[in-house]
């Protein structure tokens, strides 16, 4: 669709003079059955396989195991329908990790009740319905994470939620921002 494909040209294909994404953060709001977890999961596979950066450590976040689960799944099943990607890597899906190992790289889903997710070194993070977070602890801990990366990409998809005062709301309104030209 149209704006499936401006996403992923704005987010992949527009880079500074120096070759670099120009782009390292996405706030991405979709009304709900619109397929923000497919969409999301092509630019997981899109990153795993065409990213040429070695020992990435790509994540999708989410508030709940059933809810992180989602983004994998499309993402596994996008490979195994490609016998050319699925000969490039490993599904695991007792943990919800794609290996690479010919870089080094791989993808994880993870949950709010991920207790590993300090020490975490990611190139790549889909947080999938932030607008649902109790807190900010895994945004924080996820976005913090990225600071030796040489072009990370941070990318919030949520659909609209009620909540004024948490994470959410905050990026909304810089998304907001952002969008008319005030930043």
């Amino acid at each position: 669709l149209d704006w499936q494909r401006k996403l992923f040209t704005d987010l992949f294909a527009t880079v500074r003079p120096d070759g670099l994404r120009q782009y390292r953060e996405a706030f991405i709001e979709i009304p709900r059955k619109n397929g923000k977890s497919t969409t999301i999961a092509a630019g997981v596979v899109y990153q795993l396989f065409m990213n040429p950066e070695y020992g990435q450590e790509i994540y999708s976040a989410a508030n709940d195991r059933e809810q992180a689960a989602l983004v994998f799944n499309m993402a596994a099943s996008m490979i195994r329908a490609n016998p050319s990607l699925k000969k490039l890597c490993r599904i695991y899906d007792s943990s919800k990790r794609i290996v690479r190992a010919d870089t080094e790289s791989f993808y994880k889903a993870l949950s709010r009740e991920s207790a590993t997710a300090h020490g975490l070194n990611p190139s790549m993070v889909i947080y999938d319905e932030l607008h649902e977070a109790k807190s900010r602890d895994l945004y924080d801990v996820l976005k913090t994470g990225m600071g030796t990366r040489k072009e990370p990409l941070f990318i919030t998809i949520t659909t609209a939620g009620l909540d004024t005062q948490g994470v959410c709301y905050e990026l909304y309104r810089y998304a907001k921002q952002v969008a008319s030209g005030t930043y």
